[in-house]
């Protein structure tokens, strides 16, 4: 089941800023906000490719964890389908 048309992992960095202090979101200061599950992982060095396997990863993490990715859709464009 895929409810993207993304294929292959996208990643990106979680820098300081974009983390929510005391749990609390204020979903009423955004327009037409959705999120998306993600999963987080804090790695002890830079990985490079291409060619990284999921061990390669796994040697090289330090934690990891569940966390939400909030989507700002200031158009209200964008369309999740779950099938």
């Amino acid at each position: 089941m895929n409810s993207s048309a993304y294929q292959e992992p996208i990643y990106g960095y979680i820098f300081d800023y974009m983390v929510v202090d005391g749990d609390v979101l204020r979903i009423d200061k955004l327009i037409h906000p959705k999120v998306e599950a993600e999963i987080a992982f804090i790695l002890a060095q830079d990985l490079q490719g291409p060619g990284i396997t999921g061990g390669m990863t796994g040697a090289h993490r330090i934690a990891y964890g569940d966390t939400v990715t909030v989507i700002w859709d200031r158009l209200g464009t964008i369309q999740f389908r779950v099938q």
